[in-house]
């Protein structure tokens, strides 16, 4: 525990930009290793695997919009915060997911 309070301790001390390239080398390293992580997710699921290579592209796209997000949240108060995902985004006929602000309880 004490390392993860740590590393959440490092990561409030980090700027926004800093946040963003980090989430951006993220995506970067998951899109280089897509099948490994289309496989694990249809050994997660249940799902084919064909179904979880389509998916991956929503993947790196919420993951980059995240990274966005976290560039410009620091200039944004959290009721104007974007929450639309990309279009087609997995699990949202809509297109759209939210994003809440609080605190998690375990």
């Amino acid at each position: 525990m004490e390392r993860a309070w740590g590393a959440a301790r490092a990561w409030g001390r980090t700027t926004p930009v800093e946040r963003a390239e980090l989430l951006l080398k993220i995506t970067d390293a998951v899109e280089a290793e897509a099948e490994e992580f289309a496989r694990l997710e249809c050994e997660n699921v249940g799902k084919p695997i064909t179904f979880a290579r389509e998916e991956m592209p929503w993947v790196y796209d919420v993951m980059r919009f995240s990274a966005g997000a976290a560039r410009v949240s620091s200039a944004l108060p959290p009721e104007n915060m974007p929450t639309a995902a990309p279009p087609g985004y997995a699990g949202s006929r809509s297109g759209s997911a939210s994003s809440r602000h609080g605190t998690i309880r375990c």
